[in-house]
């Protein structure tokens, strides 16, 4: 069982966080448990909602859904993300979809 409890965490803990997310991980972290939100409360966050690059594998996820008209205008979109996405994301994530 686990005894040591966590009292404090310096601002420094969340200085490697984007700031848009901190305030969405204190509240995950709090100790009365109906004060923490729900999976999809975090991923709900202004953070994941405005990153493009989470929005492009959203749309990814879901392409075989979307119009042709919605596919053009993504895929134009997309030419101009390719250096934001990780080597392992293009491989996994982005590409599969488009094959």
């Amino acid at each position: 069982m686990f005894t040591n409890t966590l009292t404090y965490l310096s601002s420094d803990a969340f200085s490697s966080i984007p700031s848009e997310l901190v305030s969405d991980l204190q509240r995950m972290l709090s100790r009365n448990v109906s004060s923490r939100p729900t999976a999809m409360d975090f991923t709900g966050s202004p953070f994941f909602r405005t990153d493009t690059s989470l929005r492009a594998l959203r749309f990814l996820d879901h392409m075989l859904e979307r119009d042709n008209m919605q596919k053009l205008e993504f895929l134009k979109a997309l030419s101009d993300m390719w250096k934001d996405f990780d080597s392992r994301a293009l491989r996994y994530k982005v590409l599969p979809p488009l094959c």
